[in-house]
């Protein structure tokens, strides 16, 4: 992992996420630098997209060979959404959303597997207020279906048991639909913020 800052800092007067000239901040962007070890230039400015940015970010990804999945933490984990967790070949970075502890907007960080601050790039250095959503590169996948490493064989639950969404998969009777070849047209996978 490369440690890459950004160049594009939120004015806390605008009390927004935009810097004084209007440009959203680019943390987004440095982050997906330092997950990759691409230099900043070489890594869209995901925020100037607007409500598109994470379709953007996935496409620019795919020309790359990778994709990207949004996992929502459970118990402060992702370790059930993850099958490569425990593999001792996958570095664990990925990258953190949640709230700023500058103002009344999103920031996003790298974290490890334990969703612990690996770097920040904002220069103040002070992370987020908590993790709650996580982008994880990951191999390309059917937007209509969950990513096929979250359809690994192995047990699947809603993490609060009442069917509710909180990663890019679906609960156990959607999982039986998919694996069972039906056509399904239900929910798509998260699309991290809205």
């Amino acid at each position: 992992m490369r440690r890459v800052r950004q160049t594009v800092v939120a004015d806390p007067r605008r009390r927004d996420g935009y810097n004084a000239a209007g440009i959203p901040g680019d943390c987004l962007r440095a982050a997906v630098a330092s997950l990759t070890g691409l230099p900043l230039d070489a890594v869209p400015h995901f925020g100037l997209f607007g409500a598109s940015w994470w379709q953007v970010m996935r496409r620019w990804a795919r020309t790359r060979g990778d994709d990207f999945a949004c996992v929502r933490p459970h118990h402060g984990s992702v370790e059930y959404a993850i099958p490569d967790y425990h593999s001792p070949t996958w570095t664990g970075f990925m990258i953190g959303g949640g709230p700023s502890p500058r103002g009344p907007w999103r920031h996003v960080v790298v974290v490890d597997r334990r969703l612990t601050l690996v770097h920040d790039p904002h220069p103040s250095d002070r992370g987020v207020v908590r993790v709650d959503e996580v982008f994880v590169l990951c191999p390309p996948y059917d937007d209509g279906l969950a990513p096929q490493w979250q359809l690994a064989d192995r047990p699947w639950r809603c993490p609060d048991g009442h069917g509710r969404q909180w990663t890019c998969g679906y609960c156990d009777e959607v999982r039986e639909l998919i694996l069972a070849g039906h056509d399904y047209t239900g929910p798509q996978p998260c699309i991290g913020r809205s």
